[in-house]
């Protein structure tokens, strides 16, 4: 299952890829369709240890631009909490 995922979602780096992707009839290709496209992982990729928020830190000081404010990377993660409605759980 996880590599016929990876593949559709042009996440399968490995092997060759092969075939044709329809979606709703239109035959589309992998690239075009990236931004609307994705899936959960089965791993996890949050660590237990770690609150919601100090999760979504470390994510943001490793995903985001370099240089990015810690104050605007604080800011996005408390958008997220706010968000995903898990403000009472943040801590």
């Amino acid at each position: 299952k996880t590599s016929l995922l990876n593949a559709l979602c042009g996440r399968a780096y490995y092997g060759r890829v092969t075939g044709n992707m329809c979606i709703n009839g239109q035959e589309a290709k992998i690239e075009d369709c990236m931004d609307v496209m994705g899936f959960v992982p089965q791993d996890d990729i949050v660590f237990a240890e770690l609150t919601v928020k100090e999760n979504l830190l470390f994510a943001g000081k490793f995903r985001l631009p370099r240089g990015t404010p810690l104050d605007d990377i604080s800011k996005l993660a408390e958008d997220v909490i706010a968000d995903l409605g898990l403000t009472r759980v943040k801590k």
